[in-house]
């Protein structure tokens, strides 16, 4: 049924203007990039009533918020084990083991 609608609606808006929500919401990935740049005006303007109707999208939704920090973390070598902590990895306990010391 998937296939049919799918085909249906390409064949309907071949030579159409498509709904303004296909517009907006379909570089999704693009407005997300810019969004990280500036991600607190980013926020501000995707709650704006008016740029909501624009692209489509009721203005009761709340957007989400776009995140203050970039959470990408450059990636290291192995770090550094304790033996308490190397302990509880392999499924014994913490501390000291009978016979051990």
């Amino acid at each position: 049924m998937a296939t049919y609608k799918a085909e249906f609606l390409s064949k309907h808006y071949k030579r159409r203007l498509r709904p303004r929500e296909a517009y907006s919401m379909g570089p999704i990935m693009f407005h997300a990039r810019l969004g990280s740049l500036a991600p607190r005006l980013a926020s501000f303007l995707a709650n704006r009533k008016l740029l909501k109707r624009l692209g489509g999208i009721a203005p009761a939704r709340q957007a989400p918020a776009f995140a203050s920090e970039q959470h990408r973390v450059p990636l290291r070598g192995p770090r550094e084990v304790d033996a308490a902590e190397d302990a509880v990895g392999r499924g014994r306990p913490a501390g000291p083991v009978p016979g051990e010391l």
